[in-house]
Parts: structure tokens; sequence; C-alpha cells
């Protein structure tokens, strides 16, 4: 039996429209962002309060570098990024 006997009962690929299926993004509103002026400067950046900022930074969880880097290291090692950096693509 010839390795193509089945080509013309199997679809290889399929193109499906999904446009009207899709309803339309309502618009939503946006906030224009705030922007404050330093010097002469229109940005978007602004000082904030000292106290404010170390009460913030006061509530954030330190971590330890060690343990940051094997969190790191972990979540490198749930994929084989070696593996489709060290390959080239193939045409055939």
């Amino acid at each position: 039996m010839p390795q193509d006997a089945f080509d013309r009962y199997v679809r290889q690929t399929m193109q499906i429209d999904f446009e009207p299926y899709i309803e339309p993004l309502i618009n939503l509103p946006r906030k224009a962002p705030q922007l404050s002026n330093v010097d002469g400067i229109q940005s978007i950046v602004a000082p904030i309060d000292r106290h404010a900022l170390i009460d913030a930074l006061a509530k954030t969880e330190l971590i330890d570098p060690e343990v940051a880097y094997r969190r790191a290291i972990a979540v490198s090692h749930e994929e084989d990024v070696s593996q489709c950096g060290g390959q080239r693509l193939r045409r055939g």
C-alpha cells in the first residue's frame, strides 16, 4: 500500500474564520493619565510622600537572594531553553 493512500481522506490543515462569532469590544472608558508639572516638564511621574514610600516598602516581603536564585533556576528549568536555542530551523 503506498504511503499517500489515505491523504485524500485526512485533512492536514484547517483554517476557520472566527470573526462572525466574536462580539465587538465595547469601548471601555479610559481615564486620562494625570500629568504633573515638575520643573516645567509634563510627566505622569510625580513626587510622592517619603513616609508613604517607606510604609509601602516596609509592607513588601524581602526575599533572601539565595531563595530568589533557586526560584529563578527552578522556573528556567521548567523549559528546555537550550534545546530551543541550539537547533536551527530546518526548511524542507
